[in-house]
């Protein structure tokens, strides 16, 4: 019931397993980088790994983060996401993200026959803005502070 190219099994004394090899012609794998711009928004990036249709699934998961004043809120991210390679990117409009915290595991919906979903990788590329902190003029304690 395993789609994916690679499963581990820990094993403490003799193993008997089968394997059954199929066509992995169908199966199509996912990647989204979550990461927060310049501007401190959240942004997804989004694409199938494969070139398989122009045909798309509906995906959805829901990302956890602290705004600028460290208040917990919630994102939903719910796309179309082509089943083609390109890439797909939305920023979300709140513009007062600092750090992300978590997410849940993405939820395809309306794959297209035949095809199945595979691997799914989630990464976060950017948790924090980028600040810098600089002196007034003529502060003589001073230093210049940049946080990532």
């Amino acid at each position: 019931g395993r789609t994916s190219r690679s499963y581990a099994i820990q094993a403490f004394g003799d193993l008997s397993d089968t394997a059954v090899f199929e066509s992995t012609a169908n199966v199509v794998d996912f990647l989204f980088t979550l990461s927060i711009d310049a501007d401190g928004h959240l942004q997804v990036v989004g694409k199938s790994l494969q070139n398989k249709t122009y045909e798309f699934t509906m995906v959805s998961f829901t990302i956890h983060y602290l705004d600028s004043q460290g208040a917990g809120q919630t994102a939903q991210y719910e796309r179309e996401i082509y089943i083609n390679g390109q890439e797909d990117t939305y920023v979300f409009s709140d513009t007062n993200v600092s750090e992300i915290l978590e997410y849940t595991l993405p939820e395809f919906t309306d794959m297209p026959a035949p095809y199945v979903t595979g691997d799914v990788q989630v990464m976060i590329t950017s948790a924090y803005t980028s600040q810098s902190l600089d002196p007034e003029p003529g502060d003589p304690g001073g230093t210049d502070i940049t946080t990532s």
